[in-house]
């Protein structure tokens, strides 16, 4: 099952290149690195607001595969 979340992808302008949004929240976000949540990467809550500054919208099938296994691992909670 794909989570309906909103992605935002910023090009890889900073570490924590994904901005995801869940339905439950419209001003809390889990921030996601590219190799998603390991101990190396990155992969916290922050604090957003949704628009065209955090990149680009993408699909959940548009990330790769450790960011999408924490987008998955995050919605079990939500």
């Amino acid at each position: 099952m794909i989570p309906p979340v909103d992605i935002y992808d910023n090009g890889g302008k900073t570490f924590d290149r994904y901005t995801v949004f869940f339905p439950s929240d419209e001003t809390s976000a889990l921030g996601i690195g590219p190799t998603g949540n390991v101990p190396n990467g990155f992969c916290m809550w922050v604090f957003a607001i949704k628009g065209n500054h955090l990149g680009k919208k993408i699909n959940f099938a548009d990330c790769p595969i450790p960011v999408r296994k924490a987008i998955k691992e995050e919605w079990k909670y939500q």
